[in-house]
């Protein structure tokens, strides 16, 4: 049987990798194959999740305490006897797993990039994080055996084009059930029924509340459109460290009625077909995933 260590989960819910490696979970697990997931935070919900493909979800320290997590990695790495460490990040600087993984004798380490920028709302930690990237990537790619990437731009943010000319660099496009999003009339009516806007023009957006969705420019956009047309609506859809801040903003411009925070859902693909309009004005994407599992 084959071993496989993953990393990173946080929740299964927020984060968009989190949801890449749940269907990556559904689509290759089988009695042959044992995965399990890294965690810097021990979630409930998702350890609980995860008991149905008997995957383990194993914490260990994060990023801040350096010495403390390598040495968890090496421990972990070399008491599950595992043959591949399938790491999934969004900087190179979080290069730690992957060293501890070649160091530890697993055989095969496999990178994959899901971003092409840092999200930081401060632009001075911008600017160091995105530093601080570049600088680690020649640290990165000497201890990974497979390097892959969301898309392009991805790709050219975490490795160096040495990697990128390699045949050891593969895009893997995150993948989508075409079945979930077919348009149906029904969904549709129920959706908007439910949201009390059957009556609307309505404009939505799925992503977290960060710097890299560009909340902030949205609420822009409709700031103008609501002069035009009092037919239209806007549906944000998630949670994030911005979401106050992004309420704040739309009540301060008197949009309240106009605008509709859903939280975090479960069936966003619901919640789409009770749109007219999508947009995503991200500052910059690995390749988004506006959607979830259901």
């Amino acid at each position: 049987m084959k071993k496989i260590l993953v990393g990173y989960i946080i929740d299964g819910k927020h984060s968009g990798i989190d949801k890449y490696l749940l269907n990556f979970l559904d689509i290759v697990h089988n009695k042959d194959i044992q995965i399990d997931f890294l965690t810097t935070k021990k979630e409930k919900d998702i350890a609980e999740c995860l008991k149905k493909y008997n995957s383990k979800l194993i914490e260990v320290p994060r990023l801040v305490h350096p010495i403390r997590k390598y040495k968890a990695l090496k421990k972990i790495y070399k008491e599950g006897n595992y043959d591949i460490a399938y790491l999934n990040i969004s900087e190179s600087f979080n290069c730690i797993s992957a060293i501890a993984a070649k160091r530890s004798g697993v055989k095969k380490v496999v990178i994959h990039s899901h971003s092409s920028g840092s999200s930081k709302s401060s632009k001075l930690k911008r600017n160091i994080f995105t530093f601080l990237n570049y600088i680690f990537r020649v640290i990165l790619y000497r201890f990974g055996d497979l390097f892959l990437a969301c898309s392009k731009e991805a790709g050219e943010w975490l490795y160096p084009k040495q990697i990128l000319k390699s045949d050891k660099f593969k895009i893997i496009y995150n993948m989508i059930d075409f079945e979930k999003f077919r348009y149906n009339n029904e969904i549709r009516e129920k959706m908007r029924k439910e949201l009390e806007i059957e009556e609307k023009f309505v404009i939505g957006h799925i992503g977290n509340f960060v710097y890299q969705k560009n909340h902030k420019f949205i609420i822009k956009i409709f700031e103008e459109l609501s002069k035009e047309n009092n037919k239209y609506h806007l549906l944000l859809i998630g949670e994030g460290d911005e979401f106050d801040q992004i309420k704040d903003l739309v009540k301060t411009l008197g949009l309240e009625n106009r605008i509709t925070f859903t939280g975090v859902v479960n069936n966003a693909n619901h919640y789409l077909q009770a749109m007219d309009l999508f947009i995503l004005p991200s500052n910059f994407e690995g390749l988004p995933i506006s959607r979830d599992r259901s």
